[in-house]
């Protein structure tokens, strides 16, 4: 299996692209490791990358682009450019597949529609448990809750009835496990019978930020209680 895996990165006929739009942010997580230096991508990097894929695009079978930042959603018109010139250029002869890992936000339901008709139609979303305990770490630049707009967003996408996929990232770590469980709960009631909806248990990592200090391991015996 790994050979196979290591076979499909050397393969000449796919072409998996990941996409910083732009490094800010909307957000100051206490836990981000990110510096925010870098703005939107310059408008010659983004003809750039279309002129990659338009030069690419007649030996692949495969093309896959993965939208992160910072915040994509910040620089949402790089996005939609890049990916609606993809998928055309990809027409009928060559997979395309494009997603976005987003803070979700900014993703309301028309911004949703135009992504999904650019061909972005894979979607991972963190959440941190429940509204009190999410809206104590992941908050808005000036300071404010995010909970709420997420949520309302998350929901607006149940409402499309079309095809594409979604993983909620649900964050826990030590002292915070009981509003992650909550959380986890209230996925499942309102997202638990649409196979479009996943969830994905992540304790949170140190990446080599300057907030690393802030992050405390779970112990094995917090990790059978949440379990439970």
């Amino acid at each position: 299996m790994l050979d196979d895996a290591i076979l499909s990165c050397l393969d000449h006929r796919r072409l998996e692209l990941i996409v910083l739009p732009t490094e800010r942010c909307n957000f100051r997580c206490t836990y981000c490791y990110e510096q925010f230096e870098q703005g939107r991508m310059a408008p010659p990097i983004v003809s750039g990358v279309k002129r990659l894929i338009s030069d690419r695009v007649g030996d692949l079978e495969f093309l896959k682009l993965s939208w992160f930042g910072g915040e994509p959603l910040l620089a949402k018109d790089v996005v939609l450019d890049v990916s609606s010139h993809a998928l055309a250029a990809c027409g009928e002869t060559v997979n395309f597949a494009a997603n976005v890992t987003t803070n979700g936000y900014l993703l309301d339901q028309g911004t949703f529609r135009a992504f999904l008709a650019a061909g972005v139609r894979y979607y991972q979303i963190t959440l941190d448990g429940e509204a009190d305990g999410h809206d104590c770490v992941r908050v808005t630049a000036n300071g404010g809750g995010t909970f709420d707009r997420i949520w309302s967003n998350l929901s607006a996408m149940k409402e499309v009835d079309l095809d594409f996929g979604v993983v909620i990232r649900l964050h826990y770590t030590t002292g915070r496990l009981q509003t992650a469980e909550r959380g986890l709960e209230r996925i499942v009631d309102q997202f638990g019978g649409d196979s479009r909806f996943s969830v994905l248990l992540k304790e949170l990592a140190r990446l080599g930020g300057a907030n690393d200090d802030t992050i405390v391991d779970v112990g094995p015996g917090e990790m059978k209680v949440f379990i439970e």
